[in-house]
């Protein structure tokens, strides 16, 4: 039994492409789709605001990058840069309190990867994590604001 089938990524990319439309407009504190959950975050941080804002700028960096890595990852079929890369966007989008969201399919990824057969699984579940976390950034960006 494959992996995905446990978790329906169709299911899961049609409701992060519907949340993704619903939020292209996003741009103030009513249009707030609260992807992060800054109570969490707020936790981490023992409520040091100044270290809450590092984090957040780090993490405004680190992200896209992680998903550009990923992008290049997957289209050279690099199966253990597709792990490594899962990973680290599972720690990410843990400090941002997205895990409930995608860390089951961050999860997926990184066991889809070990196995290093097809990419086909792998590309339909990251498509549906990039527009969280596209989303998830343009919120810490306001949130850094």
């Amino acid at each position: 039994m494959k992996l995905s089938s446990l978790y329906n990524p169709l299911h899961f990319l049609q409701a992060c492409f519907k949340m993704n439309r619903e939020n292209q407009n996003y741009n103030t504190e009513s249009n707030r789709s609260n992807l992060i959950e800054p109570d969490y975050l707020d936790k981490i941080c023992c409520g040091d605001q100044v270290f809450r804002k590092d984090i957040i700028n780090e993490l405004i960096i680190q992200i896209p990058e992680n998903i550009l890595k990923m992008e290049v990852a997957i289209q050279q079929n690099l199966f253990t840069e597709v792990h490594s890369v899962a990973h680290d966007l599972k720690t990410n989008v843990f400090i941002l309190g997205l895990s409930k969201l995608i860390g089951e399919p961050l999860q997926s990824i990184e066991t889809l990867s070990l196995t290093a057969s097809t990419m086909t699984e792998i590309e339909t579940l990251f498509a549906g994590i990039k527009s969280v976390c596209q989303v998830a950034i343009v919120e810490a960006k306001q949130m850094a604001a």
